[in-house]
């Protein structure tokens, strides 16, 4: 049953990557929409269709939005309570569909839709230069499955990738109020868009003083984040920044409660050994050619580092399981990054139709070949998130 369900992952990931590929070779702009179309309707109603033990968050996510707003009779009513502020989008958004169906597939098709269009939002709008079948590729391999989990965060960590490309373009407007969307799409955004603007400024044309200056402030502001963390988060809490759900992950990071994110696991090993090696590649191998600007590739290399190192911190010094909720909002990047190393341009050449692969001389073939190690040994070997084996009911 679960090589099976192996099987029928892969065969799910070669059906879209199929129309992302044409999409990559057409010249035709409205064909190439309607080939990422089909790629991400695949995808969502695959997603859609599972069942409730199919990742960990599912039955919750259905259970907690979808299903509760059976009891709102209007919209005034889903804002009785002062804490749904903090994440009204889910709530209003299950409020509309529960008008239209009463059907939870119908519900885990749209969040789906909300995690895989965004990016296939970007792969659009860049590619002129980028692979949209390389930036879809890397999303299948690395953050597919675990959007069957962490599915609110998904969402928002989807927008504010997309925030990320108006921000490099310097449509600032548009940026900052697809932030703001972040952040209410899920409490925990406003980590990511400061983690994302940090970076922006760290790797923007500044001056090589200055940003040793700002390396050593951040060093400084780190160590002393590290001996406050516990009330500077309560405070959050308290604030109304952060939900209050988050006073829960406090105490297990400060070792107040036994929990089992306080169990360090072997897929928690697995993990934390892949992104060591991923780091390693986009450090030493992933060099040469590339599309984008030297602060772009800056931005999205260091984005890496930076992953690595608050996981690590989190996982290792802190003994606790919840490193992916920090790091994922930084972690889509990987997918802009090895598009830069594998362009567009690429499908252009002749040798695509004889059925050749074209691999750049960039180091990505390991990036590429990572990404799907990657899912092989955490989604379906180690099966993190328990998506195997894939069900119906």
């Amino acid at each position: 049953m679960r090589i099976a369900t192996i099987f029928l992952y892969y065969l799910i990931f070669i059906l879209a990557s199929i129309f992302f590929v044409k999409a990559d070779r057409s010249n035709n702009d409205k064909a190439i929409r309607a080939y990422i179309i089909c790629g991400v309707v695949i995808l969502s109603l695959f997603a859609c269709f599972r069942g409730p033990i199919v990742g960990w968050d599912t039955r919750d996510t259905v259970d907690l939005y979808f299903n509760r707003a059976k009891s709102y009779d209007s919209i005034k009513s889903i804002f009785t309570y002062s804490y749904r502020f903090k994440e009204p989008i889910y709530i209003f958004f299950s409020f509309l569909l529960q008008k239209i169906t009463d059907s939870g597939r119908v519900f885990l098709f749209f969040m789906q839709l909300l995690t895989v269009g965004p990016v296939a939002v970007v792969a659009y709008k860049k590619r002129n230069t980028l692979s949209i079948s390389v930036i879809m590729f890397v999303y299948m391999m690395l953050f597919y499955q675990r959007s069957f989990n962490i599915v609110r965060q998904s969402v928002a960590t989807a927008f504010l990738f997309l925030g990320w490309v108006y921000l490099t373009d310097r449509k600032f407007v548009k940026a900052t109020l697809i932030f703001v969307l972040t952040c209410m799409l899920h409490s925990s955004g406003i980590i990511g868009v400061a983690l994302v603007l940090a970076l922006y400024i760290f790797t923007n044309d500044i001056n090589v003083a200055i940003r040793y200056c700002m390396i050593f402030v951040a060093i400084i502001v780190g160590a002393v984040t590290l001996t406050v963390w516990k009330s500077l988060a309560l405070n959050l809490i308290e604030g109304g920044i952060l939900n209050e759900r988050y006073s829960g992950y406090v105490s297990i990071m400060s070792g107040d409660v036994s929990n089992q994110y306080n169990t360090i696991q072997f897929r928690d090993n697995a993990i934390e050994i892949m992104r060591l090696l991923g780091t390693i590649i986009v450090m030493l191998f992933l060099k040469g050619k590339h599309t984008g600007s030297n602060r772009e590739i800056l931005f999205l290399k260091y984005s890496v580092i930076l992953s690595f190192i608050i996981y690590t911190i989190v996982e290792v010094g802190f003994g606790v399981t919840l490193g992916h909720r920090l790091t994922i909002y930084i972690d889509y990047f990987q997918m802009a990054l090895f598009a830069h190393y594998y362009p567009k341009s690429t499908f252009d050449d002749k040798r695509i139709s004889t059925g050749v692969i074209i691999i750049p001389k960039t180091g990505v073939r390991y990036g590429l070949a990572y990404c799907m190690l990657y899912n092989f040994i955490i989604y379906m070997f180690v099966n993190y998130g328990h998506t195997l084996p894939y069900q119906l009911t």
